[in-house]
């Protein structure tokens, strides 16, 4: 079971970050996690499956878990500022 955006692809967002509107932010990402103060956090978990190859082998496909944070400022309704990590292993 996964949590957040349904595909769980790289963020390309069809917005642009910083200035974008808050509505835009709740349209891509939904309801935050959780918020620390002024910044609104964002945490998705998940799997997403993908090509791996070891060494000279051919490749096999595995499913790869996903985990993806981002902490997002808002400053008079507009993202101001944000960080985010994003992690992928197998």
């Amino acid at each position: 079971m996964s949590v957040g955006p349904s595909t769980l692809r790289p963020w390309s967002l069809q917005f642009g970050w910083i200035g974008s509107p808050k509505s835009e932010l709740r349209n891509a990402f939904g309801k935050p996690s959780a918020t620390r103060g002024e910044w609104l956090i964002y945490y998705f978990a998940g799997k997403q499956r993908g090509s791996y190859r070891l060494g000279d082998s051919e490749p096999t496909m595995v499913d790869y878990d996903v985990n993806a944070y981002v902490e997002v400022r808002l400053q008079g309704g507009k993202v101001a500022a944000l960080r985010a990590s994003h992690l992928t292993s197998y």
